[in-house]
């Protein structure tokens, strides 16, 4: 690779900057942090007197929290072992389906086998955290769509690779 050869000849090129805090904090750090407080609010809860609708929220909190901790983990290992241009877009799809996919999902789920006035109520609550959640995954999509970084980092094009090869 030769420096001509990058979207952004004189624009910094690799892992560092806002990627590596992307990578270390959001990536690795913050789903850490979300299983630790997902294994605390369930050691609070009693299964036994809660409501059928709580209980069978319990019983989907582990998978929904996997699906979150999965999404994370690979997009560590496609943003450390990939320099293809396609990169950024499947970062941008997990980022999405891990943020406020998931998010307006469980929100279904909890508002349709929630009781009327528990699901208002949960709602209410989960509105800000939701709206939060929406922009944060809109900043990091124009990131990872404008940032010359990240361009630089992710410039190899699938259909040049192979006409280089043959």
């Amino acid at each position: 690779m030769t420096e001509r050869d990058l979207p952004y000849p004189n624009k910094p090129v690799g892992v560092g900057g806002w990627l590596m805090f992307y990578i270390w904090v959001v990536c690795i750090i913050l789903p850490f942090i979300f299983v630790v407080k997902i294994l605390e609010f369930l050691r609070e809860q009693d299964v036994v007197e809660n409501a059928d609708w709580f209980n069978y929220f319990l019983e989907t909190v582990p998978y929904t929290s996997a699906f979150f901790v999965f999404c994370h983990l690979c997009m560590v290992v496609f943003l450390y072992a990939s320099n293809k241009k396609v990169t950024r877009y499947i970062v941008v799809l997990l980022i999405w389906l891990s943020g406020p996919l998931l998010n307006a999902s469980l929100l279904a789920f909890c508002v349709v086998t929630m009781p009327p006035e528990a699901g208002e109520y949960f709602l209410a609550m989960r509105i800000p955290p939701s709206i939060f959640n929406l922009v944060w995954s809109v900043i990091w999509t124009l990131y990872f769509l404008r940032s010359k970084r990240v361009a630089n980092t992710y410039w190899r094009d699938e259909r040049a690779i192979k006409k280089s090869v043959a």
